[in-house]
């Protein structure tokens, strides 16, 4: 990391995407660590500093390398930090309540010297690891850190400490996940120079966990990163499981929702096939090896498999295909062309580095003056963009008034639309005015009182009523008869529509129908699992509400005026759309045998008579 302080802005862009984060070289003595949990109260920090353990207080200017890891605080309950020796090692255990599987995490800094005294602590704290694991024999390990020590190349060319690193893998089968993922240009360090390059910096686990990975990479250059490190980003498959009051509570306080769209009309079908499909296969192909059997599946196993599925399809979807997401919304607008978007990222790149040099608005500070020079020509072409593309509107519709009656109608009515689309700004529900981005929380107060039963009515024993029905008649037609066949799949996946919003997941139609076959068969049996066990995963229970307005000159700070619009997950699209033809075909029978028998046991108590 090279310093927390120089790098806080890029540590904190990191967290906005990942779990679990582990930092070497942090620069901070003890006194200073609380800066780390100030970062982001989305994480927990566990940290170690050169002077911990210390009889008396360092005098230096900074802190000496040392570690921390930072943890999403779902999984706060489910931790444990584990004792070390050694201030270079931070060790962290995280369990399900039941114990029934285990995750062990050890960030590790290694010394970057070269003396004897270097090695040997060097082979102290491989030892130490070894220890650590041995603790927990049944725990799926995961080393990783800056080891110091590059075990690329011929092993003629390595150093004393890449030999102890080396040696130390075979005996522990253990492997750097760098050895199976890593492209020939790769690197994680670069000398200030930018003379020398090498992979010291690894993830490492046992050879038997290699497939629990579906991605590994080094994350590219970034100008918030001041570092002389390139961190290395890793997903990987675990069947551990965050407490519900944990994951409600997540959903319950975040109101801003960073819609995310996959941009798919602007890439080729043999594009997609090649950086979506292909990829997505190759993920499919390690999850379906890794499946116990079917009939040892459980609703949870399935659910974890889903979980990784869509996640797996929207991390690969975002890395090499065109997207837009709910923060940069400006950027859908007409008026966003592409030398307004070139300037708008000269702008935004000066603003980085003057940020990171500290803000300083004197005119002697060339970085502001490159900030403020940028901002007034983003400014200048954005005015100059919107002024073109309103004399086009205006010279179009000129035209069609003259000679195309329909388009020139067509066109005010436009215009008209575009002036009157303007958010709500104040919302008032039972008495409370709700204004600015608060209206959200007040839809979300109005649409939570809309779902709470009601005392004075009978519509929840009629809706429990009427859904204990349709349960019997499901339980009747699904379990009991064949699972759901691939020519069943195919032909449900195949009603989806393109071009709809996604629900909570990100997961459209298109990364289903681009999914490839081997997503098919794992969808398959994924689906079949949760219908054999009627079971129904959190993500068909979330949805994201919108409210549109009903029109016909209704008042805006009426929530009542609104329709809500719920976004549901297309995986549970595809479930219902499975069952509907099953469903349909239990009513069809059960509507014929109503149609046949009465007249046919009319007609038999006549003949009796």
């Amino acid at each position: 990391m090279r310093g927390f302080e120089p790098n806080k802005f890029y540590l904190f862009k990191l967290l906005e995407s990942v779990d679990i984060v582990a930092v070497q070289e942090h620069w901070l003595q003890s006194f200073s660590e609380h800066k780390l949990t100030e970062l982001k109260d989305t994480h927990i920090v566990y940290a170690k500093s050169f002077d911990n353990g210390l009889s008396s207080p360092s005098l230096t200017r900074r802190g000496k390398g040392r570690v921390a890891l930072f943890l999403h605080r779902r999984f706060q309950a489910a931790c444990a930090i584990v004792d070390t020796t050694s201030n270079r090692l931070l060790c962290a255990h995280i369990c399900d309540k039941d114990c029934s599987g285990s995750l062990l995490f050890v960030n590790v800094y290694m010394p970057s010297g070269s003396s004897a005294a270097d090695q040997a602590e060097y082979a102290d704290i491989l030892t130490e690891i070894s220890s650590l694991i041995g603790q927990y024999p049944s725990a799926k390990v995961i080393l990783m850190g800056d080891f110091n020590a590059d075990i690329t190349g011929l092993p003629s060319s390595w150093n004393r400490k890449a030999q102890l690193l080396q040696h130390y893998l075979t005996e522990n089968s253990l492997v750097s996940m760098m050895t199976i993922y890593q492209n020939s240009s790769d690197y994680t360090y670069m000398s200030d120079d930018g003379s020398k390059k090498s992979y010291i910096d690894h993830i490492i686990t046992h050879s038997a966990n290699v497939g629990s990975f579906f991605e590994y990479m080094v994350v590219p250059e970034d100008p918030l990163n001041t570092s002389d490190h390139l961190p290395i980003q890793a997903s990987f498959m675990s069947h551990l499981h965050p407490c519900k009051e944990a994951r409600q509570e997540i959903n319950m306080t975040n109101h801003k929702y960073n819609h995310i769209r996959i941009k798919w009309n602007q890439a080729s079908s043999q594009e997609i096939q090649e950086v979506y499909s292909t990829a997505i296969d190759d993920i499919c192909d390690q999850l379906l090896s890794s499946l116990p059997d079917e009939a040892s599946l459980t609703g949870k196993h399935a659910e974890y498999m889903l979980n990784t599925l869509s996640q797996a399809m929207l991390n690969v979807s975002m890395r090499n295909l065109p997207y837009a997401s709910g923060k940069k919304r400006k950027r859908q607008k007409p008026e966003w062309s592409t030398s307004v978007d070139s300037t708008y990222k000269a702008m935004k790149l000066s603003w980085k580095k003057w940020k990171l040099g500290g803000k300083n608005r004197s005119q002697a500070n060339p970085l502001w003056i490159r900030y403020r020079s940028d901002k007034a020509a983003f400014r200048k072409q954005l005015r100059k963009q919107r002024h073109n593309l309103e004399s086009s509107r205006l010279l179009q519709i000129e035209r069609a008034k003259k000679g195309d009656d329909r388009l020139f109608y067509k066109l005010i009515k436009e215009r008209r639309s575009r002036a009157d689309a303007s958010p709500v700004d104040t919302l008032i529900v039972n008495g409370k005015s709700y204004t600015g981005k608060a209206t959200i929380q007040g839809f979300e107060e109005y649409f939570k009182m809309l779902s709470m039963p009601n005392p004075g009515n009978n519509y929840q024993s009629t809706i429990t009523d009427t859904v204990e029905k349709l349960a019997n008649v499901i339980s009747t037609c699904t379990p009991n008869q064949r699972p759901f066949t691939r020519t069943d799949l195919d032909k449900a996946i195949g009603q989806l529509k393109k071009n709809k919003a996604a629900g909570a997941d990100q997961i459209s139609a298109e990364h289903v129908l681009f999914g490839g076959e081997k997503a098919r068969n794992l969808l398959l049996v994924i689906m079949n699992t949760f219908v054999a066990h009627s079971f129904i995963p959190d993500a068909f229970k979330y949805g994201i509400i919108l409210p549109l307005h009903k029109g016909n000159g209704k008042p805006l700070t009426d929530p009542s005026c609104y329709r809500g619009i719920t976004l549901s997950s297309t995986f549970c699209k595809v479930l219902e759309l499975l069952i509907k033809p099953k469903l349909l075909e239990q009513l069809h029978l059960l509507l014929l045998l109503l149609l046949i028998l009465p007249p046919l046991f009319s007609e038999i108590s006549t003949k009796m008579q």
